[in-house]
């Protein structure tokens, strides 16, 4: 496949994710987190590498999918719906609605993950399989992390977001591919979101 037909596969597929629809988790009504959204960063280049290898992932609404051209990156935002994560502590938890559907068109397999939790302690973003009930830990953050606070607006970044060893394990085997390796770099991660004091 060339490469321009490679990019065009998986951007098409990643834009579908406007219309596809999971339920996410449900924010506790305790939760000191009211708001926000994490967006995981992939260049182009590893979106051409995964369709080449037949694998497209589509963000399931109502997160939502983006395309920079100057930077040539694809962005998979997610809504944070509550959670107790604060950086003042690093500490704490933000869940997600929305998930990822995971294709593979050369085998004719697919997952759905939903409840995306984001770990700030660990630094790993989980999510639910369809089906499921406990939570596979899919990204590892890694590289430059940067936590930030203004008032009750939180954020933390991480410039290399990673593919865990038991996320590329489930990957693999549910989706019959080898393409996922620990340690595989996604892209970046970055969250923002509003941790209530009052």
């Amino acid at each position: 496949m060339k490469k321009s037909a490679a990019c065009a596969v998986a951007f098409s597929a990643v834009a579908l994710g406007v219309t596809a629809f999971v339920a996410g988790a449900p924010a506790a009504s305790a939760d000191p987190v009211t708001g926000g959204a994490s967006t995981i960063t992939v260049p182009v280049g590893t979106e051409v590498a995964l369709a080449k290898a037949g694998i497209v992932e589509i963000p399931l609404s109502p997160a939502s999918a983006g395309y920079d051209d100057a930077a040539q990156t694809v962005t998979e935002t997610f809504p944070v719906t509550g959670g107790t994560a604060r950086v003042s502590t690093l500490t704490g938890h933000l869940d997600h609605s929305g998930g990822l559907l995971v294709v593979n068109y050369k085998t004719g397999k697919s997952v759905q993950l939903g409840s995306l939790v984001f770990d700030l302690f660990r630094d790993q973003l989980t999510a639910v399989p369809s089906g499921a009930s406990a939570p596979v830990a899919l990204f590892d953050a890694r590289g430059t992390r940067s936590v930030h606070r203004d008032g009750d607006n939180n954020s933390f970044s991480a410039t290399d977001l990673q593919v865990d060893a038991a996320g590329a394990a489930y990957l693999d085997d549910a989706l019959g591919t080898s393409y996922f390796v620990a340690g595989q770099s996604a892209g970046s991660f970055a969250a923002n979101w509003v941790y209530s004091t009052s």
